[in-house]
């Protein structure tokens, strides 16, 4: 169902993952580095039969900017502008000054049920991967090595084993919703987790947390604009 777009895969039957890891097996899938200054640039080229179908993506994961089947352009760029540029938002008016006094001062009314969302979204798959072992465990193992004395149990290492667990369990197989910044699951984790942990172990003031995360959330889509959104 494509409509569901980068949660396309999040309700497939587990029961045919033996057939895909033939398929995998099977090496009928091959990929090529593509030589460009596009940050983003995925091109898939398949057959199947006598059919051939071409789908070219740009800049962000669910831009599409082209469709060719059997040789017949079905859905291309209407204009160079939507193909090369990020057809994102205008940012260019922010500023750390403007985001920092904006933080202070904003109605807590505006973003407070935004934030809520990241709060309760990440830290649930960060205390997930805590919990669990996902890839390489990092944030998990030093949560422990905290606990048996191998690190030190400061703020510090709190606030990196927290946000790490949250990154091992989205990048190994964890199907829990993660609230983006940039178009980046990791990059909101990054940009939310250490400041929730910070503020957990302050013992902050709801507010001061809402108003925390809205400054580091903006300031990180503030330095996005101009790196690129994932790079």
């Amino acid at each position: 169902d494509s409509s569901k777009e980068l949660m396309v895969i999040a309700h497939v039957d587990k029961s045919r993952l033996p057939e895909v890891r033939q398929y995998i097996a099977d090496k009928k899938i091959n990929v090529f580095l593509n030589e460009g200054d596009i940050k983003l640039y995925i091109r898939l080229e398949g057959t199947y039969g006598n059919d051939t179908a071409t789908i070219e993506i740009q800049h962000y994961h669910t831009n599409i900017t082209k469709i060719i089947k059997n040789g017949v352009e079905i859905k291309g760029c209407s204009c160079d502008e939507v193909c090369s540029g990020d057809v994102m938002t205008d940012r260019t008016f922010l500023s750390v000054e403007l985001i920092y006094n904006l933080a202070k001062t904003i109605d807590l009314s505006l973003i407070e049920a935004t934030f809520q969302k990241v709060i309760d979204y990440n830290s649930a798959i960060a205390n997930e991967g805590l919990t669990n072992s996902y890839g390489i465990a990092i944030g998990k193992t030093l949560k422990e090595g905290m606990e048996e004395g191998v690190y030190g149990n400061d703020l510090r290492n709190k606030m990196a084993s927290f946000a790490s667990a949250g990154s091992d369990a989205r990048m190994n197989g964890c199907s829990l919703p993660v609230v983006t910044t940039s178009g980046s699951g990791n990059q909101g984790m990054t940009c939310s987790l250490p400041i929730i942990k910070f503020c957990q172990e302050k013992g902050l003031s709801k507010e001061e947390l809402i108003r925390g995360l809205f400054f580091s959330h903006m300031t990180t889509i503030h330095i996005k604009s101009n790196i690129g959104r994932l790079s």
